[in-house]
């Protein structure tokens, strides 16, 4: 059984069939919308600095 990322939980609010479908790597219309994959990878980044600037805090899964 895979995670539920903080982008999975709020899909499944919103309607938990398109989590289903998510999960189960069906395509969307969201996988080829630039401007939404660009504010995932800054999202990444963001966590990555959050990381580096609090080396002594524990990461949650």
């Amino acid at each position: 059984m895979g995670f539920l990322t903080k982008s999975d939980f709020k899909v499944a609010r919103s309607c938990p069939t398109k989590l289903f479908y998510k999960k189960q790597r069906y395509p969307s219309s969201d996988e080829e919308n630039e401007y939404l994959q660009f504010l995932a990878e800054g999202g990444y980044m963001v966590e990555a600095l959050a990381c580096l600037s609090f080396q002594e805090g524990g990461r949650t899964l």
